[in-house]
Formats: C-alpha cells, structure tokens, sequence
C-alpha cells in the first residue's frame, strides 16, 4: 500500500512524497505545475529540479534529516503510538512546521492558507509546558493543531515570543523561536549557549540572535530563528537546509567519526557550490571559532545553507555550546581538524594540515586565528558583563574564557 504527503514551499505545493509501506521505500518528486512555475527553485542541493522521481535513498535522506533523532522519536513512539522507525508516520504527524519553509501535509488536507493562528500562553501555563518537555517532547500529543519537527536531541518549544511571553502557532502558522530549558547534565547551559552565540555575533560573525528569558524563577535559553521573517506583523518562512540534507547525507551520519562530513568534505562541498570567497572565509571562521570556545558537537547537522529570493549562503551559526567546560563530555570533535580530534591535541601544524587539504594558503587561516587571538579577550568580558547587566551572571562565563584562551595559546604558540 502507498500513502501520499504533499510537499509544500511556504504556500506552493512543489511535489509529493510517496511511501510504500511494505517495502518502506520512499519516493519524492516534483509536480509538474510547478516545475514549469517561474522563479522555481529546488528544494535542496540533493533534490534538483527535474522531471523524474528521486531514488528511495536521496527521499528518504533529506525528509527524514528534517525529524528530530532517535532518542527523541523513542520517546514520542508512546505518545503518539507510532514506531519510532517508522519515518512517513512522524513526518505525517510533525510536518507542518519544519526548518526552513518546508512543511508536508496529508492528501486531505491543506496548509494554513495564508492563517495565523496563535495561543498566548500565561505565565503559569508556559511554565508547565516547559516542565514537561522531558516526558512530552515538542508538546506532541497535548495540543490540536500544533504540528511542528525540529531536529536536535536536546529538549525544546518551537514557538513564537510575543512581548516577552510564549505564545504557540497552530495549524501551520509559523514559529518564530526556538526555546530550551537547560540541561540537567550540563551546569548552565542556558547562560553557556547563549554567552556562545552573543560572542560570535558581538565578534562579527553572523550567528543566530540569543536571548535568556525567565519564566516562574527558571531560566530558558532562545533563539530567533534566523529562517523566519517578520514583516507588518507576518511571518514569513525562508528555505533553508542543513549540510546533511544538501550533501545528502542520513542523519545517523551526521559524526564524522560515524561516515559523516569532515571539515575538509564541507569545504569543497561549499566550494564546489559556487560559494565564493567570504563564504568560504565564514566557514573557517566558524571551524577556528567552535574549537577556541570549545564546542565539540559541531557536527554537519549544526551548519546549514540559508535560501533568500533563491540565493544560497551560509547560514548564520547556531546550537554553539561550549562542551569543554564540563568534564563528563567528551574532548572528541565533531569534525577532525588536521588529523587532531581531541581539543587538547589541535595546534597550529593541525590548522596547517587542515588548510593544505582545502588546497588553500595556511597563512591565511594562521590570520584568522590570529584576528581572534587579539579581539576576543576583551569582547569575553564584554559579553559576560552585558548577560550580568541583565541579570544573568554565571561562573560559567569565566571557566569558557579561561579555557578558550587556553586554546588559542595552544595553537599560537604564545600566552594569550
């Protein structure tokens, strides 16, 4: 027997998406209303514009790279009593509001059409939805009408802040934030993740914007999503995939250690794109940035392309949490940098070896760690003084400082 969802772009149905569930084969493929649309684009770098159905491998990789991950799925299976392998189901009950501007809806039934319907949430109310993350990920099974994936493993609302409270899209709306308590194995993660992302942001980079918002005494990390746009009160959905949906790469292969992308993959996969010169520049940046803070699950799945008005670039940087602090973490990286995997291993001949693989000039790396070397001192202290000023001091600010100076000497060859 096969079952059918229809694959939409923000309001436009592009294609379907077809599921034999004896053989549990996918196969997606573009309409032809709107392959001859003006303006068309593809859904993702491993889906081409094209008249025949994809393989069941490429279907399955880039929808299933749109879920959230086993250990998430194992705990949806018993609320929404489905097996958590049974990909078409979950994509049947979460697609309505993905990453970026794709959603996927049943053969009877339409998306939004153009609706905006939210539920503000009291204090009370938003505090014990929070709670309940845990035992209920992505509130799946609570509500009518609140349909949203988002991947990840770490516990979090996909919703919208409205004047500082939480407020939840319904029936296809869009969301507009990503919100997580923090986690119980991880001291302040809240405050860890969001100093992370205001430091690349307060350095230059173009990161996602963070903010810490506190609801009944308890503090939750937020992050805008940078695939939405808000214009004259309407939110609009920008397309955008991951590098394991764009590579076409399975989610389980995010790791390199596991198959996945390397530093090196990604590099020639940007390239090879057509990204030119400060995209790639933005990408290295990012790679020298992850390791001095620290953050060891920068994996394929944390980076991703961003679509406006058709054209591709690279994302602005996300999930950055600096793993390092925490001694039961593992120092393993994500991505190898030169043939070094642990932190304390990478030095300034693994940036070489690293930049020789990428056929480009070491000497120019050896200056992008060096620009760090001299300005990320003092915006630590910066950033660390503005979350204080309001009203977030933690001790954590300081041991990610200490420990990412600790690096950058490492690597530079001299006390920073």
């Amino acid at each position: 027997m096969t079952e059918r969802l229809k694959v939409y772009l923000n309001e436009i149905q592009v294609g379907i998406l077809d599921w034999d569930n004896g053989l549990d084969a996918f196969s997606f493929r573009y309409i032809d209303d709107y392959l001859v649309r003006e303006g068309a684009i593809a859904i993702s770098k491993s889906l081409p514009l094209r008249n025949d159905a994809f393989d069941a491998l490429a279907s399955r990789t880039f929808f299933e790279n749109l879920l959230p991950p086993e250990v998430v799925r194992r705990k949806l299976e018993k609320i929404l009593h489905h097996d958590y392998r049974n990909t078409f189901a979950f994509l049947k009950e979460l697609g309505g509001d993905c990453a970026g501007a794709i959603s996927l809806c049943p053969e009877d039934v339409e998306p939004g059409a153009g609706e905006d319907i939210v539920r503000e949430l009291a204090e009370d109310e938003a505090d014990e939805i929070l709670r309940a993350l845990p035992e209920r990920p992505l509130l799946q099974g609570l509500l009518d009408g609140y349909r949203i994936s988002v991947a990840g493993a770490q516990d979090k609302l996909v919703a919208r802040i409205i004047g500082g409270c939480l407020a939840l899209p319904l029936y296809g709306a869009a969301s507009t934030h990503v919100v997580k308590p923090g986690m119980s194995i991880c001291r302040d993660s809240v405050a860890n993740e969001c100093f992370c992302q205001r430091l690349a942001s307060r350095l230059g980079m173009v990161a996602a914007k963070a903010s810490i918002l506190d609801i009944k005494g308890n503090a939750y990390y937020v992050s805008e999503r940078y695939d939405r746009e808000s214009k004259d009160g309407v939110v609009r959905r920008n397309l955008q995939e991951d590098f394991c949906q764009a590579m076409g790469v399975p989610p389980e292969e995010k790791y390199e250690s596991d198959g996945g992308p390397s530093a090196v993959r990604c590099f020639f996969f940007l390239r090879n794109e057509g990204f030119g010169f400060a995209e790639l520049s933005r990408f290295v940046d990012a790679l020298v940035f992850n390791f001095v803070v620290g953050n060891a699950d920068a994996h394929a799945k944390n980076f991703s392309i961003l679509y406006k008005d058709g054209r591709p670039s690279l994302a602005p940087l996300y999930d950055m949490l600096s793993t390092a602090v925490y001694p039961n973490l593992t120092p393993r990286m994500a991505m190898n940098i030169g043939g070094a995997w642990d932190f304390g291993d990478v030095n300034g001949a693994a940036f070489d070896a690293f930049a020789k693989k990428c056929d480009i000039n070491p000497k120019f790396v050896h200056s992008r760690i060096e620009w760090l070397a001299e300005v990320i001192p003092r915006s630590m202290d910066d950033v660390a003084a503005e979350l204080s000023d309001e009203g977030h001091p933690s001790p954590i600010y300081g041991e990610i400082s200490k420990q990412s100076l600790q690096r950058l000497s490492q690597v530079v060859g001299r006390k920073i």
